[in-house]
């Protein structure tokens, strides 16, 4: 691991040294041949399913488990990657040093090694021998395939619902087996990234050759165990590990960078959990409170500007700004420094020269109850202005929330304040720089000029880059400084745009560049720098154009590339996401409720009205609001850019929106989870509209299946996770599907299993792979309609993983010419895996199920099948077209849909034809009767009136009843049930205010 030092200006005792566990004499792989033979030479057996190892118990010598891995997955992975003329370039005596008297590896001669392979390819490349190279890639791209399986396999930790606790206590031999998968993690990582930098330079890339996983190599226990120990904070662990996508080496980096601070962990992170950081600067009250300056100590006064100008100037619709009237040390202690106010002005014939303040309120930037900042705090600031212009900086006009929002509680203020909030695209659009302040950044220095990826990996790390507003702030603005260390001096700021081409260059010398484009390409994803030239030409009035002239495939790929970068971050009030993302893409929200959400504010006293009680209280009537400004931001959306939906949303991860028409919308951006693969957002061959009450329409191939039992495909047993199929009478493509989301409640999958509607599963691409796994929807197919004209429409450009199969065993039921002719109208059950298996893979995993009696008489359960053991396709096929104690009602056939299959999709609503509440929502205090009983997944109770049972008569069916597994086991009123939901609202409700 020592060739990161390096790159991220590391301490030499920052890395963990790792032990050299080998003996000397050891053999280790240099070629293809022997890298795969290894683990049978040694006693060890790989699974080719799982990846797991296993003892062979044969008379072969066997290795321990950490000594092997090194031998075959460090020493073994370089010999037999890292080469030129079919030799390794480096030898063992290169890979281990001694130090303390003991032997450890050692990877700082690997840089020098990689850049030597590169050269040698680039001229094997130069002189025509480009089949040569890509038979080569190939080859390193099966190395590296098996190795990443292995480690992660049998050293990586744990993620998901069900996700390993964090050690607290370490013993010498964990200990020492984390390392060890840490330095194999680091290292393959940084072989990916060089062999694909060697294919992009030689253009020896061969499509469906090399894999698609785009994920790191890790998490690594390593660190994760680390941070569990010393209670860092939970939403940040959560956050690393989605948002750097199990990337050991970045997560080592962004570990060692903020470690040495508290600003991320101890006691005072106790209550945080993986959705929120609980820490907030607080008085003893528990309400917000302003901090002071890092090493303030004199509890300096407050000061803000005379709001009767920036009150005056926001009624006439003009933008306030602030100037300082006194230069740096002449205001004493700083007691004494004040701020007049200006505005920016009108019709301005050449730029306006001013400065906008980027931060974050849980570092204590804000203040709830009045514009002002302790006087520390703006000292700072103008010393940032004046550093950036000696001259006279200090006097730059700035613009900074906290001083020129008003905070007041009165309706005039009120109303300053939206208008405050919709001027906030033109403030940052227009401003010359944007200074951005950080707490924790203020604590660290950026590094040395020539190593960038320090900088570049505290700012990835920072609180900044997690906040919602901060993402339109840093979209908007032309330039941006980020402050680091914190001193009246302040010796840093460091220019993102700058810093990004810092690390497209190469940094120093000894730069690993694959590392630093990798980090580089970080940055740029999370605060959308790849999408400014779109911002420039359709989102600035002053480009010429409208935003209605935008292309469909522009406006979609913007909307995809805010919700990827939207997913890290959080807002302290979730009814500012829709407000933020809006002002972000220059909708014309005003007169929505959209516009109303920043007058919401936390633990201000003035604002603790009944209603607003209310809603802290009942988290339905939340989730009810929630969803009428999600509806509405893409209605908004919609009228603004038609056509322009990325079709790919539809698969993206989280809760869903509960309105009929919008079952298809994420109810939140901010899920803090990693795309799934094959990314949907990036996969389009046409972009996507919203289809009235039928939801949204999208053009993806798919499959109708044909179960034997509904039971089977739906999993209601809760037992079952997987099914299969195949897709011709060949019986050669199978394939396997698996839930994602295990806590879909049964009562919801029995209201399914009871329709007689047809089951479906939406694909991203035709002909889904075998590795890794790629996105699905389940759905339930509620009608089918001749496509007259959709409205959906394809785009230039068509991805060439896209092709139509014209394979002889393709569905004959119904063609896909004719199916494509039709519209399907669906609803969406669940998100599910899929992925194609061979009839081998098949087979040896479901024998039982599908193979006759005599097969299995003849191939015991406990034998792994080879090619030779299969039985033939005749003796296959009777037994699947027949019942059999083995087989009933688990057989599922399906036809294969094209890739112009037209979908319109939305949410299962059971009463979806209901004409009481047309839009799929009433203004009842209680939940709709026709909304998705997933409305109240995560607070129990049905949420639904009771109803009478009639006389002399059958019980009327109930909707679905969600309920937590308590209410099942007691009578008693349960937190978030409708029983408990009804008596709050009866005590809490006065009699005029009762709604329904």
């Amino acid at each position: 691991m020592d060739h990161i030092i390096a790159d991220f200006e590391l301490p030499p005792n920052a890395v963990p040294p790792v032990p050299d566990l080998t003996e000397d004499g050891a053999q280790f792989p240099d070629d293809w041949d022997t890298f795969q033979s290894y683990p049978r030479d040694n006693g060890w057996r790989l699974d080719e399913n799982t990846y797991n190892l296993k003892l062979l118990g044969t008379e072969r010598r066997t290795v321990d488990r950490p000594k092997f891995l090194q031998s075959w997955l460090f020493f073994g992975l370089i010999f037999t990657i890292v080469q030129q003329e079919g030799k390794p370039i480096l030898q063992y005596k290169q890979l281990v040093e001694v130090k303390a008297n003991s032997r450890r590896v050692t990877t700082k001669h690997l840089p020098a090694a990689l850049e030597k392979w590169r050269k040698w390819e680039q001229e094997r490349c130069d002189l025509g021998y480009l089949s040569e190279i890509r038979l080569r890639m190939v080859r390193v791209e099966a190395v590296l395939d098996a190795a990443r399986r292995t480690i992660r396999a049998n050293y990586g930790y744990s993620l998901g619902s069900h996700a390993q606790q964090p050690r607290t206590v370490d013993d010498e031999q964990s200990t020492l087996r984390d390392k060890v998968a840490l330095s194999l993690m680091i290292l393959g990582e940084t072989l990916s990234l060089f062999k694909a930098q060697i294919m992009k330079a030689t253009q020896s890339e061969l499509k469906g050759w090399h894999s698609e996983d785009g994920r790191g190599w890790g998490p690594p226990a390593y660190i994760l165990n680390r941070m569990g120990r010393d209670k860092w904070c939970k939403r940040t662990i959560h956050l690393w590990q989605s948002q750097l996508r199990a990337n050991a080496t970045l997560m080592l980096a962004s570990y060692l960078a903020y470690n040495s601070l508290d600003r991320f962990k101890g006691p005072h992170h106790n209550g945080c959990d993986e959705t929120d950081c609980k820490v907030m600067p607080t008085d003893k009250d528990g309400l917000y409170q302003s901090a002071h300056a890092y090493g303030c100590d004199t509890f300096c006064g407050m000061q803000g500007p005379d709001l009767t100008f920036i009150r005056g100037h926001l009624d006439n619709d003009e933008i306030p700004l602030l100037q300082f009237n006194q230069p740096p040390n002449h205001d004493g202690n700083g007691s004494q420094i004040s701020l007049s106010v200006s505005k920016i002005p009108e019709n301005k014939t050449r730029p306006f020269k001013y400065a906008t303040i980027s931060h974050v309120w849980s570092d204590g930037y804000g203040n709830e109850t009045e514009n002002k900042l302790p006087c520390c705090q703006l000292r700072y600031v103008r010393n940032i202005l004046n550093k950036l212009d000696p001259e006279d900086g200090w006097e730059t006009p700035f613009w900074m929330d906290t001083l020129v929002i008003p905070v007041g509680p009165g309706q005039e203020d009120r109303t300053r304040r939206k208008r405050a909030i919709k001027q906030i695209f033109q403030v940052f659009k227009e401003s010359t720089y944007t200074i951005v302040l950080d707490a924790g950044l203020a604590q660290l220095n950026p590094g040395e000029p020539d190593r960038p990826a320090v900088a570049a990996m505290r700012i990835l790390g920072s609180s900044w880059m997690r906040r919602l507003w901060t993402l339109q702030e840093a979209f908007l603005s032309q330039k941006i400084y980020f402050a680091f260390d914190y001193d009246d001096q302040l010796s840093h700021l460091k220019d993102l745009k700058e810093l990004s081409q810092d690390l497209a260059s190469g940094g120093h010398a000894q730069a690993t560049t694959a590392l630093l484009d990798m980090v580089n390409d970080h940055l740029q994803h999370l605060i959308m720098s790849h999408e400014q030239e779109t911002r420039d030409t359709y989102l600035f009035p002053e480009a010429g154009l409208s935003g209605s002239k935008m292309p469909q495939e522009k406006a979609a790929l913007l909307v995809a590339s805010s919700w990827k970068a939207a997913r890290w971050r959080t807002t302290s009030n979730s009814f500012h996401e829709t407000l933020a993302l809006a002002t972000l893409l220059n909708l014309d929200y005003e007169g929505t409720k959209i516009a109303e959400q920043g007058l919401r504010q936390r633990n201000v006293t003035e604002q603790r009205w009944l209603w607003s009680q209310m809603r802290e209280k009942d988290p339905l009537v939340e989730i009810r609001d929630r969803d009428r400004l999600v509806e509405i931001f893409w209605t908004q959306f919609n009228d603004r850019w038609h056509k322009s939906i990325p079709p790919g949303i539809i698969f993206l991860p989280g809760d869903r929106v509960e309105r009929i028409g919008f079952g298809w919308a994420p109810r939140t951006w901010m899920t803090a989870q990693p795309v799934d693969h094959p990314d949907p957002l990036a996969l389009m061959t046409s972009t996507a509209t919203m289809n009235g009450k039928d939801g949204l329409q999208v053009r993806y191939p798919g499959f109708i299946l044909h179960p034997q039992e509904r039971s089977h495909i739906l999993a209601t047993d809760k037992h079952r996770k997987r099914f299969w199929f195949p897709t011709g009478p060949s019986f050669l493509d199978w394939y396997v599907v698996e839930t994602i989301e295990d806590d879909t409640p049964q009562q919801f999958i029995q209201k399914i299993q009871e329709s007689d509607a047809r089951l479906g599963i939406i694909v991203s691409r035709v002909k889904p792979g075998d590795s890794p796994a790629e996105i699905g929807l389940l759905v339930q197919i509620r009608e089918e309609r001749t496509n007259q004209a959709s409205t959906t429409g394809p785009l230039d450009v068509v991805p060439e993983e896209q092709e139509p199969s014209q394979r002889s065993d393709a569905p004959t039921t119904i063609h896909q010419k004719e199916r494509e002719a039709s519209d399907l109208y669906c609803e969406i059950v669940r998100r599910v895996k899929v992925s194609r298996e061979t009839r081998a893979e098949f087979r040896t995993r479901n024998r039982a199920r599908f193979l006759t009696a005599d097969d299995r008489e003849a191939i015991p359960s406990h034998r792994v099948l080879r090619a030779q053991d299969m039985p033939t396709r005749g003796s296959m096929v009777p037994q699947v077209m027949t019942d059999s104690a083995d087989t009933k009602g688990k057989i599922c056939l399906a036809e294969e849909l094209g890739p112009e299959q037209v979908w319109n999709v939305d949410g299962f609503f059971p009463d979806r034809d209901n004409p009481r509440s047309p839009n799929g929502a009433t203004d009842r205090f209680q939940p709709p009767d026709n909304a998705r009983p997933l409305l109240l997944r995560l607070f129990g109770g049905s949420g639904q009136p009771k109803q009478k049972q009639p006389d002399n008569s059958d019980p009327p069916r109930p909707l679905p009843r969600i309920s937590s597994a308590r209410d099942q086991l007691t009578n008693s009123p349960q937190p978030g049930s409708h029983r408990d939901f009804e008596t709050r609202k009866a005590r809490t409700f006065p009699k005029f205010l009762k709604l329904g």
